[in-house]
Formats: C-alpha cells, sequence, structure tokens
C-alpha cells in the first residue's frame, strides 16, 4: 500500500505576501521562482503513480498563476484520476477560466484559504487590497454553484489558520461558508516560523476550545465538514474518521492517517519518515519536510533508482541515523 503524500508547487510565485507563510525560511528559499513547465511535469507523473496515494498541487506558491493551468489539470486528468490530488489557493485568481478548468477536473479537493471574513483584517494579513475579500468571496460562491451541478468531484473546502487575532471570528467565518455551500472547513494552527509570530500563536487552553466548539456547532448544523486542528484527541480521531469520505482512495488515506499517529510516537527520529515527499519543479525530491538530506531528481535518476533511492532515506530518518540539519527541526522527535 502507498502510503507517501507528494507536495509540490506547480508554481512557486505568489500574489500575496501573507505574514505567517513559510516562503522564504529555511528551506523554501532552494526552489526558484516560476512555473512548473508542463514537460518537467509529465515527467513526475511516474513516479506519483508509483510510489504516492495523494498529491498536493500547491504549498506555498499560487497554483492560479501558472500559465498553462489547463495543461496542468489536463495531464492530472489522464495520468493521475486514481490519486487523490489536492490544490489550494487563495482564491483571487480563481475567476470563471479557472473555475471551468477546475470544476470539470478530477482532483479530489480545492481548498481556498481564507482565515477570516473580516476585509480589514484579511488585508493586513495578506498582505493585499482592502478590496481582495469581496472578489475572493464571490469566486468561491460561483465556484460553489457550478460544482453543485457536478458531482461527486472536486470537493470544496475553505482553510483557515487560527491565530489570536482570527480565532474569535472563526464561528462567524463558518456561518458565512455554510451559507455558500462548500464542503468542508480546515482549521490549522498558527506556525510560529519566526520569533516574530510567536505572540500571535494561540494557546491550547479551554477557551481556544470552545471556539472550535462553536464552529463545530454550526457546521454540524448545516452538514458541512469540520476537520479538526491537532491536539485535542478526541475530536480529531473523529474529524479524520469523517474526512475518509472526502477521500478517493479511503484505505490509502485511513492508513496514512493510523501511520501518522503512530510515527508521532517515535523517539530519536523523524515523525513524518515514511510519510511525505517534497517536491522540487526543477527536479530535487526529498523524503523530508524541511528538504533534509540528500536530494533524488527525478529528472536525472531513473524510475527504479528514484524509488530505491527514497526507500534508503526514509530508512535512514525512521532509524535515528539522521542528518545535522534535523535537530533543529519540528518534525524531529528527539
Amino acid at each position: 500500500m502507498k502510503l507517501l503524500q507528494a507536495y509540490l508547487d506547480i508554481h512557486s510565485s505568489c500574489n500575496y505576501n501573507c505574514m505567517y507563510c513559510y516562503r522564504g525560511q529555511a528551506g523554501s528559499a532552494n526552489t526558484p521562482a516560476g512555473p512548473m513547465e508542463l514537460d518537467v511535469f509529465r515527467k513526475l507523473v511516474p513516479v506519483l503513480k508509483k510510489m504516492c496515494w495523494s498529491v498536493s498541487l500547491s504549498c506555498a506558491g499560487e497554483p492560479l498563476l501558472h500559465p498553462d493551468l489547463g495543461g496542468i489539470v489536463e495531464v492530472v486528468n489522464k495520468e493521475l484520476a486514481r490519486l487523490d490530488v489536492f490544490l489550494v489557493t487563495n482564491g483571487f485568481l480563481l475567476n470563471n477560466p479557472a473555475q471551468d478548468i477546475l470544476a470539470e477536473s478530477v482532483l479530489s479537493k480545492v481548498s481556498v484559504s481564507v482565515d477570516t471574513v473580516d476585509p480589514a483584517l484579511y488585508s493586513r494579513l495578506c498582505g493585499c487590497s482592502p478590496n481582495a475579500l469581496a472578489t475572493v468571496l464571490s469566486n468561491i460562491e460561483s465556484f460553489a454553484k457550478k460544482l453543485r451541478r457536478r458531482r461527486p468531484w472536486p470537493r470544496l473546502f475553505v482553510t483557515a489558520i487560527a491565530m489570536k487575532s482570527t480565532l474569535p471570528l472563526l464561528p462567524d467565518l463558518a456561518k458565512r461558508f455554510c451559507s455558500i455551500g462548500v464542503d468542508g472547513v480546515k482549521i490549522q494552527w498558527l506556525v510560529p516560523w519566526t520569533k516574530s509570530l510567536e505572540n500571535k500563536a494561540v494557546p491550547l487552553d479551554a477557551a481556544t476550545f470552545d471556539v472550535l466548539s462553536r464552529v463545530g456547532s454550526v457546521l454540524k448544523a448545516n452538514r458541512v465538514y469540520f476537520e479538526y486542528p491537532d491536539a485535542h484527541k478526541g475530536e480529531k480521531i473523529k474529524s479524520v474518521l469523517g474526512g475518509c469520505r472526502h477521500c478517493k482512495n479511503k484505505r490509502e488515506y485511513l492508513a496514512f492517517s493510523l501511520a501518522k499517529l503512530m510515527h508521532s510516537r517515535r523517539k530519536d527520529s523523524c515523525r513524518l519518515a515514511g510519510t511525505y515527499l517534497s517536491i522540487k519543479k526543477d527536479g530535487p525530491m526529498f523524503a523530508c519536510a524541511s528538504d533534509n538530506g540528500t536530494p533524488v531528481s527525478f529528472l536525472e535518476n531513473t524510475l527504479e533508482d528514484q524509488e530505491q533511492l527514497l526507500k534508503k532515506s526514509i530508512a535512514l530518518l525512521r532509524s535515528g541515523q539522521t542528518h545535522e540539519e534535523c535537530k533543529a527541526c519540528r518534525f524531529f522527535s528527539g
């Protein structure tokens, strides 16, 4: 059974400048700016089909900037239809042409990042125009209407980051997107990549979980799936089980989720080893979320060599014979 989840950017640039984004942080600077060429994406397909159950087409870049989005999605439709393929966008460019391309795709999920429905706060957090939120909300609403005419895929999700400024407003966000008709809402914790972000992270206390409980009540009443953030084990387990219906590869999704839970108990080794594949548009692949270790090129190595080298890298990370950079990595349990 394939347990690797691949993460790549079909376009490594972005039209936003979000204050919490890890673009520019350690590791992310290794990727040249710009789109992944269509021919390069085609060369990546064999290893995705061989080793991965799911693929995310965007991590820190904005995928809708790609000049040949239709070509990328066509490859996905023809070659990766059996995988769960996800796309995350800020939604500003989710206009009619992009909507039509995505609505007719075999993508499992299109997620739009919207941390708040307060226009002024949204503008400050994302480094964008004060009018940007109105455009994004309008795009989501019209896209949701198109998707209702084509089911079951892709599903439409909204992803919001919980931080001190957005946490109290999350119930309002849930109400707004229930009225629009999304399939799910995913809440994530702010990751303080820098010291300056540490005071913006929410404490995992009773008040925080009370807000999440109110969010959950709103979504449940409207039959919208709630992807609960990590920390509260009971709610997270229910969330994982509920998320199964939003994936094509249900067996792999559940096995992958169980593997992540078991790996989180590891001592002195990487808790993501064996589940994560980071891919760069110029060829390097890492069995590591922080891009540590020796890269394996999908442009220079044969498929057999790619598979063997990645397996060796995963085995090394699992064994505790890690790289020097691992000591500073938040995914390393030691």
